[in-house]
């Protein structure tokens, strides 16, 4: 016979995670309380300190039970030991988007996100908008990606502070 594993109450994570302050577990992973029942996360996906490469996952609003439920969370240690590629399910469902960095960018940020069939990359600080008509779902689509389209992302870069 089958059992349900044991999960965690959801008044004990509210116990450690404190409204507006995050909580970071040993890989990086950081949640926050954002609103009564609802958790956001981020995680860094890569870095690499010689070409200022950084990828982020950030989560839209989590309901917490379901975070705990689909996670089987059954204690503090199994949160503790998440790791990026644990939240990566909420990007391909379209709940969370990856933010991209690198020197060659300019401290500026490309984001991808998965909307039905299709990826829309965005960025705020380059007044930047494309759709792939196709899921992006690795981080070698997104570097592709950024290297397709050098020349466009670069003269968006020209235009930046032109606005």
């Amino acid at each position: 016979m089958k059992t349900t594993p044991k999960l965690i109450y959801a008044s004990e994570l509210l116990n450690l995670l404190i409204p507006e302050r995050e909580l970071e577990t040993i890989n990086g992973i950081c949640f926050r309380l954002e609103s009564p029942g609802q958790l956001t996360a981020m995680a860094v996906l890569k870095t690499d300190n010689n070409t200022g490469f950084r990828a982020e996952l950030h989560t839209d609003k989590i309901n917490l039970l379901d975070f705990i439920a689909n996670h089987t969370i059954n204690d503090l240690r199994k949160l503790n030991g998440m790791k990026g590629s644990d939240l990566w399910y909420y990007f391909v469902k379209g709940q969370a988007h990856i933010c991209i960095q690198s020197f060659e960018l300019d401290d500026a940020e490309i984001c991808f996100r998965i909307i039905d069939e299709m990826t829309m990359v965005y960025s705020r600080d380059l007044h930047f908008f494309d759709e792939v008509y196709e899921p992006l779902t690795m981080l070698e689509h997104f570097e592709e990606y950024l290297q397709r389209n050098s020349r466009m992302i670069g003269f968006a870069m020209e235009r930046r502070w032109k606005w």
